[in-house]
């Protein structure tokens, strides 16, 4: 009698086809389950949960800082952290839609992980409510770069002399160092020192160079008043407008024709600086040069000028304006005070540059100037400009202190004045 302790081939092969149909059957619930998306998701929800409740830890650390006018740790320090992590990926901060390559981080930087929209601002308490505008803080630069030379061959187009520009702190036998006030306390919790008055040191524009570099010149010479705990720049005419209210900032451009466009064609008034062809507006020949420089925007030094025979024609649109603002003119009087008031709240004696530059132009001839600030009196202040060349070709010079503006880091901390805040008992920095 033969033992059959083995399977059937017919057994077997029933076997392979009953485990194809289950591994199909397996494979299409996976699929179509969706079971390794399901796993992405879940991964990105988890990764989101994490980044979440960091995010809110640091927020709760920083307002107890607050209280406490005690250091934190800043936006930009938690997000590279998470990122060092591997918690943010380089896209989620950098992307057109990131954190940090949004236009503004800390109101508009979200970063958006699974179905959770994640944000790293700090809802305004880490600015103190007594934080006024207008108020004296102690402020002192420490930045490694005291000094800036200001080459001839940058700042005028008559070959003048390199001039180097010292950083006024009462050292060394400079000026006495400057005093700070609160400017701006900007939507993302930022504060904003202006200098109380315009450096005492001169910049002297003049000419065609003048106009190609003022931008840039003055936002330098002001870099050498920033260091750790901030970063300093030049007032620029964008500073003033919007702290005018908009029908001040209306009819002053109405007034002025702003925006207004003239083509200039005279046989000897056909020159520019040649910074011009790289702003916005600028036709040359009847077509527009494509320039996208804004009036207090500049990146490389610029030289030279074109000559009046160069080109056919030129059309220049008007962007000067100038009149005398009072303190009606501005959303708020201190503002009105800051830009043209001196300590002592009387008139600036010292006219001062703007960071901007600024054309006007007729049917004959058009002008290339410089914004500057002019206190008539205590309580009325013109914006002026400086014309540096004419399209004829003429050539002027003036020289000028500047007013730092320095943005301080978002993680510098307020300790209020005891007794009445004044210039000789500011707010001191932590």
């Amino acid at each position: 009698m033969i033992n059959n302790k083995g399977i059937t081939l017919i057994a077997l092969v029933i076997t392979i086809i009953v485990m194809l149909i289950l591994a199909g059957v397996t494979i299409m619930m996976v699929v179509q389950g969706g079971l390794f998306g399901q796993a992405t998701r879940a991964s990105e929800e988890n990764r989101g949960a994490q980044v979440h409740d960091r995010a809110e830890i640091w927020r709760a650390e920083t307002t107890i800082s607050g209280f406490l006018n005690e250091a934190y740790v800043s936006p930009e320090e938690i997000i590279e952290d998470l990122y060092n992590q591997g918690l943010l990926r380089h896209d989620e901060l950098f992307g057109a839609n990131g954190i940090i390559g949004s236009d503004d981080m800390y109101n508009g930087g979200y970063v958006h992980i699974g179905t959770r929209s994640i944000h790293f601002r700090i809802s305004g308490s880490y600015v103190p409510a007594w934080l006024s505008i207008g108020d004296w803080v102690a402020y002192t630069p420490d930045s490694p770069t005291t000094s800036y030379e200001v080459l001839g061959s940058h700042a005028t187009s008559n070959n003048g002399a390199n001039v180097i520009h010292h950083r006024e702190d009462g050292t060394d036998g400079r000026p006495a160092a400057l005093q700070w006030r609160v400017f701006d306390i900007l939507p993302n919790g930022q504060v904003r020192l202006i200098s109380a008055t315009p450096t005492g040191q001169l910049l002297t524009l003049h000419g065609a160079n003048g106009y190609n570099n003022a931008v840039r010149l003055i936002d330098e010479i002001s870099s050498i008043y920033g260091g750790t705990r901030g970063t300093a720049q030049g007032l620029k005419i964008e500073d003033i407008e919007k702290h005018m209210t908009d029908s001040a900032r209306t009819n002053m451009h109405n007034n002025n024709w702003v925006g207004t466009q003239h083509t200039v064609e005279g046989t000897n008034s056909r020159a520019f600086p040649n910074i011009w062809r790289e702003e916005q507006g600028s036709v040359i020949n009847g077509e527009s040069t494509g320039g996208t420089l804004g009036l207090s925007q500049q990146r490389d030094w610029v030289e030279g000028s074109a000559a009046p025979f160069t080109e056919t024609s030129i059309t220049v649109t008007d962007t000067s304006w100038e009149g005398t603002l009072q303190g009606n003119h501005f959303t708020e009087l201190l503002h009105h005070q800051l830009i043209m008031r001196n300590p002592a709240n009387s008139a600036m004696s010292q006219d001062y540059w703007l960071s901007s530059r600024s054309t006007l132009a007729g049917p004959s001839a058009a002008l290339f100037r410089i914004s500057a600030i002019r206190a008539i009196n205590a309580f009325t202040i013109q914006v002026n400009h400086r014309t540096l060349m004419g399209s004829y070709g003429g050539l002027y010079g003036f020289g000028m202190g500047v007013r730092p503006v320095v943005t301080l880091n978002s993680s510098v901390r307020f300790v209020q004045s005891e007794g009445p805040n004044s210039a000789t008992n500011p707010h001191t920095l932590l």
